[in-house]
Formats: structure tokens, sequence, C-alpha cells
């Protein structure tokens, strides 16, 4: 039989890789987590990468998560070269800085939400636009920490819509859940964990067997 002990290493292994897993960027100061949904009404974690046409609609979502005492942080939405996206809706406009002031403690939480769409006159097509999540805690004015990653990295088709509303009507007919919700973890490093676990408990039974015999 497996040890206790080791038994409860691979459970805080898995604990570990389920908390990680779920972050999208942290810092000494702060996490940030983003999840953005299509046309099909389907979430994903970031970083997403999707294919969306000239005109597409989709939205984000951010939770800002304190890890220490801070009196303020900032928040951006940043991309890169030729303009791609714009805001339709939301708290704030690409490359526009997000204040958030106030006394902070470490556990409180700020969650925004987006509608964007790709504009219809970007001259970007056939490629890869990332929108980027910039957020700077600021502990006083000397001390501060921030994360950057990308809530998306979409490629940005010149096919028509109608292509894309074909595909999704497939997908929904074909799917049971067409709807889903932000989720913290894609639950790829549960499995592994789950079947390093499988193994050493089946070699803890061989062992006890061979002793016994």
């Amino acid at each position: 039989m497996i040890s206790r002990s080791l038994f409860m290493v691979c459970f805080f292994l898995l604990f570990l890789v389920g908390e990680v897993s779920c972050r999208a960027g942290d810092c000494p100061y702060g996490s940030a987590q983003a999840w953005f949904k299509d046309y099909k009404g389907l979430w994903e974690n970031a970083t997403a990468h999707p294919v969306l046409h000239q005109g597409a609609a989709f939205e984000i979502r951010v939770v800002v998560t304190i890890g220490i005492s801070v009196s303020v942080f900032f928040l951006k939405l940043h991309e890169f070269g030729t303009p791609v996206y714009e805001v339709i809706e939301g708290p704030s406009k690409i490359e526009q800085i997000l204040e958030q002031r106030g006394m902070m403690k470490p556990g409180m939480c700020f969650s925004y939400a987006w509608k964007l769409q790709v504009r219809t006159d970007t001259s970007w097509v056939n490629g890869y636009a990332p929108l980027e999540l910039s957020v700077q805690f600021n502990k006083n004015d000397e001390e501060s920490a921030s994360v950057h990653f990308d809530v998306l990295t979409a490629f940005i088709t010149d096919e028509p819509m109608e292509h894309h509303l074909e595909e999704s009507l497939h997908d929904t007919r074909s799917s049971p859940n067409a709807e889903n919700h932000p989720s913290p973890s894609n639950g790829i490093g549960e499995i592994i964990l789950l079947v390093v676990l499988f193994v050493l408990l089946c070699r803890g039974s061989k062992l006890k067997g061979n002793k016994n015999g």
C-alpha cells in the first residue's frame, strides 16, 4: 500500500497545478485572470486563439485579485501595430488606462467586462493580432509590480461572415451543450497527476504482494 505521506504529496501537487493553471498572470502584488467569448457563445481561458473576421463581435472578462495591500492599480488593454480591435461597450477603450484607487487588502477582487469587435475597416487580415492585458499594482509611489499577457491572439481572416455563421450552427447542432461559462482550469495538469498517482498506487500494491509472497 502506498504510504500516507506519498499520497499527501501527490494530492498537494494536484491541488497546486489546479491553482496555477487558472492564473493567466501573477506577480507578488496581485494577479489577473481573463476569459474570451466569441460569436459561438463559448468561454475560453486566456490566452484564446480564435479565428475572427472583420466586424466580428466578442467579449472579454477580467478579474484582478489583490495579493498584498496596495494603494492603486492600473489596467490597460493594448494592441500592437495596425489597429484591429475596438471597444463597443466597457469600462475603458483600448490603450486607455483604467485606474482603481483606495486602500486595497489582500484577497480583494475586481471584475471588468468588455464587448469588442474586429474593426470593419482594419487593413490587417490573414494574420495574427494579439490583444494584451497589462495590470500594474502600486504599493506606494516607489514600489510596484505588474503582469502582462495576451487575452487573445486571433487570426484575422478576410472570409465572409456567412462562413463563420454556418460553422457556428454546425458546432451548436453537434454539441449537447452550446453554452458554457468561464472556467479557471483546463484540467490537463490534474489528469496527468491522477495518472501518476494511479501508477504509484499500483506499484505500491505490487510491492506489497511480492513481500507477502
